[in-house]
């Protein structure tokens, strides 16, 4: 597996597999790690979403707080700065 001759082609060979070898390893273990801050990530878009507040305009300039899911095409929110 190491080739043939002295010891010190074997002692590199055997170096740079086990480089390659931690290499996978560190490669696989980030990525998961990757994932699952992604997934993490996500979760969280999805609940702002769920849980957001928008401030409907009426016909006579009243506000009215409702939830963000309920508006529809045409609603006139009202966005106030910091929201």
């Amino acid at each position: 597996l190491f080739g043939d001759g002295d010891g010190t082609y074997r002692l590199f060979n055997g170096i740079v597999a086990a480089i390659l070898f931690v290499t996978v390893l560190f490669a696989n273990f980030a990525e998961a790690v990757a994932e699952g801050r992604g997934k993490a990530q996500a979760e969280s878009l999805k609940k702002t979403q769920r849980d957001t507040e928008a401030r409907l305009l009426d016909e006579n300039g009243g506000e009215t707080i409702v939830s963000s899911n309920s508006l529809k095409k045409g609603d006139i929110v009202l966005v106030r700065a910091g929201e």
